[in-house]
């Protein structure tokens, strides 16, 4: 280990010591001693931390570990600029990341008293986190390159920002701000670090697709589980859960009892997810690149293998009883398959698939659209017999109560706090919310509702805009078109689905949105002639 004098004045001071590779820098007298005056201070306010810490800890634990975490950060942004950053870490943390957040159930955790569950996403987001931001403090190079990728679909980043921000201004009308600093730590590891993160890691070529391949294999492992579950008629693992993994919950218990819809008695498969409804979002928002894989993969065995999972996802949606799962079915097909037409026609004029399509889309949709009111099981499973309209009762009444909450408080009540400010229970008195856009709005008010439409339908923008640029002719962009369907799915869903499971997931898809149209761009400004300031 080297040491440097940084200073030899002999009119201020006589030397003192930095630790290679900080740099050197004239400091004074009095700026030496107001070091020593703050290391004092710090060492006082540490004899009444320690005294509540004993006294409150494990009730307290969250509010005593904030001033740990503030002061990590402090040690991050302090490294110093470094040649080389530990980037190569980045990818397989957020593939792990993927894996955990889908095949294991997130109700399976390590419960201490007085700590938040440490579950198996917060395992794995926290190192991603935490590589993320000592990538950042430490490589210029780093930083360059993903503000250039950010800067490619600006207002997706700029809206993500803006969102973050708000939920943590909204902490200061929350009822609970223990609850809401927690949820919001969970929003900016799981959220807000892993698009980031992702941003970086799809921008080497081939990294998008093969996150796709992982979306489609993770939806026939948890469709398999979904299946032995119908049969069993509870989750495989309730009888066999470690006691270190239990967790002693009223929630937890209802999850792992299973669910079955109340007028027909039939089971309701939900895998790993703690609802069935989870798991019918997470099969509608793969079934777009489980398409696409059938319509565009390398080998035939590929091609055929993604379409026979079509139908395979199809029935697990059925099993799942849930409308939403055949809602993203639905717009799945029409979504890509207008998409997919527009595209082949714009680039490949002597082909008369593109545009035989498109004339017959209308069509098309027409079919689609009748058959969900003329066919009987189309008609039961989408629209029900009566089975549904509990449910479609209660989404009325939560947005006729909460409606006139969020221009009453325009501010929000708080990250996290938007379900108990709308205070709804259930028949089975579970307080619950249906609508995600009306939580949002509860949540952190008209702005933050306002920033999250607007990263949603950025995200959508800008994929579809560059889909069609002649630079985008690479396989690997061709991705854009499932990964804007996919967020169009996400967005229907969310208007009658307010848990956050696949959050995590939509998030790795705008990632994928960005780093897939900054590498158009890239292509646009190698390929196109530069203009010349004269105009010649």
């Amino acid at each position: 280990m080297e040491w440097y004098p940084a200073m030899r004045d002999s009119g201020r001071a006589s030397s003192i010591d930095v630790l290679k590779p900080y740099s050197t820098q004239d400091v004074s007298v009095w700026r030496k001693r107001g070091t020593w005056l703050l290391i004092a201070l710090l060492a006082v306010l540490c004899l009444p931390y320690g005294f509540f810490y004993a006294l409150f800890t494990p009730y307290l634990m969250v509010m005593f570990v904030s001033p740990v975490a503030i002061l990590a950060a402090l040690v991050i942004w302090a490294l110093p600029d470094l040649k080389r950053a530990p980037t190569g870490a980045l990818a397989p943390l957020a593939f792990t990341f993927l894996t955990a957040l889908i095949l294991w159930p997130n109700y399976l955790a390590i419960a201490l008293p007085g700590l938040p569950w440490i579950t198996m996403i917060r395992l794995t987001a926290f190192p991603l986190t935490l590589v993320l931001l000592v990538c950042t403090s430490i490589s210029a190079e780093f930083r360059q390159r993903l503000a250039e990728a950010l800067n490619a679909t600006p207002v997706i980043w700029k809206a993500l920002f803006g969102l973050a921000v708000i939920q943590c201004l909204s902490i200061a009308f929350s009822s609970n701000p223990v609850a809401s600093v927690q949820k919001l730590i969970v929003a900016q590891t799981a959220w807000t670090a892993v698009f980031f993160a992702s941003v970086y890691v799809f921008l080497k070529p081939g990294r998008v697709e093969r996150w796709a391949i992982i979306v489609w294999l993770m939806a026939l492992i948890v469709g398999t589980l979904a299946i032995l579950e119908a049969r069993q008629m509870r989750p495989l693992w309730g009888a066999y859960i470690p006691n270190f993994l239990k967790v002693e919950d009223e929630v937890v218990q209802r999850i792992l009892a299973g669910s079955s819809r109340s007028t027909t008695g039939q089971y309701r498969t939900q895998a790993t997810f703690s609802t069935a409804l989870g798991l019918s979002e997470y099969c509608a928002l793969a079934m777009p690149f489980v398409l696409h894989f059938a319509v565009e993969g390398k080998r035939n065995f590929a091609r055929i293998a993604a379409a026979l999972t079509i139908p395979f996802l199809l029935y697990v949606i059925l099993l799942t009883d849930a409308r939403l799962g055949l809602l993203g079915f639905f717009l799945t097909l029409m979504g890509y398959l207008f998409l997919w037409a527009v595209l082949r026609w714009a680039q490949t004029r002597q082909s008369l698939a593109g545009p035989a399509t498109v004339l017959v889309y209308p069509i098309l949709f027409l079919v689609f659209a009748a058959s969900s009111f003329l066919v009987g099981r189309i008609r039961t499973k989408v629209w029900g017999t009566g089975q549904y309209n509990a449910s479609n009762l209660a989404r009325m009444n939560q947005a006729e109560a909460g409606l006139p909450m969020i221009l009453d408080h325009p501010a929000g009540h708080g990250i996290g706090q938007g379900s108990s400010a709308l205070g709804y229970t259930n028949a089975a008195g579970v307080q619950t919310i249906d609508s995600y856009f009306l939580l949002v709005g509860l949540d952190v008010g008209i702005l933050g509702l306002v920033a999250y439409l607007t990263l949603l339908g950025a995200g959508i923008v800008y994929a579809v805009k560059y889909l069609f640029l002649p630079e985008a002719r690479s396989r690997e962009t061709r991705l854009l078109i499932p990964l804007a369907v996919c967020v169009v799915n996400f967005a229907a869903i969310k208007v009658f689905f307010a848990n956050d499971d696949n959050h995590p997931l939509i998030f790795m898809v705008l990632a994928a949105i960005s780093a897939l149209v900054y590498r158009v761009r890239l292509k646009i400004d190698k390929e196109r002639p530069t203009t010349s300031a004269n105009g010649q």
